[in-house]
């Protein structure tokens, strides 16, 4: 499933939209891989190199190295926005997901795991009201299972960085 907040045009508030890479939801049949094809929001360079990513058995493999499964939430943010708003999507999913996190400068991709909040972490104080996705990133070093927490969760949760695959240049 893919969750992305971004702008619909230019000056307008953000909106979300989801998708599954899987053909199986609680809702009924999904549409097709032509017909998901179809769907705007899939057209963005970063949902095209994940479908990409996806698409490619050793990158699949290299992704499961580092905890994604198949059918994990994927979940888009760009760095400048704030980490409770991208926290407050990954909840919905009630599992740990996959952050794809895009610059906005030169659209790079950098990939992320977040577990689900859970008492067998380290409770940490919650991140400033103000921190973006940009902000948690980068305070967290390369393959290194990190704690955070925001406002609204009981506990903290693990952020580590998911490498990107050789081969996705």
């Amino acid at each position: 499933m893919i969750t992305e907040r971004r702008k619909a045009k230019h000056g307008e508030p953000f909106r979300n939209f989801t998708a599954d890479f899987v053909n199986d939801h609680f809702l009924g049949k999904l549409p097709s891989a032509e017909e998901q094809m179809n769907i705007p929001e899939l057209h963005t360079p970063a949902a095209q190199r994940m479908q990409e990513l996806f698409g490619c058995p050793e990158a699949r493999r290299h992704l499961t190295s580092y905890g994604w499964m198949e059918g994990m939430p994927v979940v888009f943010a760009h760095a400048c926005e704030r980490v409770e708003d991208i926290m407050g999507l990954v909840s919905v999913h009630g599992r740990a997901v996959l952050l794809v996190r895009i610059d906005g400068q030169n659209n790079d991709l950098q990939l992320w795991h977040i577990s689900v909040p859970s008492p067998i972490f380290t409770r940490v104080e919650p991140v400033s009201p103000e921190s973006t996705i940009q902000d948690l990133c980068v305070r967290h070093p390369k393959s290194r299972l990190t704690p955070f927490r925001v406002a609204f969760w009981s506990h903290s949760a693990a952020i580590h960085e998911i490498p990107l695959h050789p081969y996705t240049n």
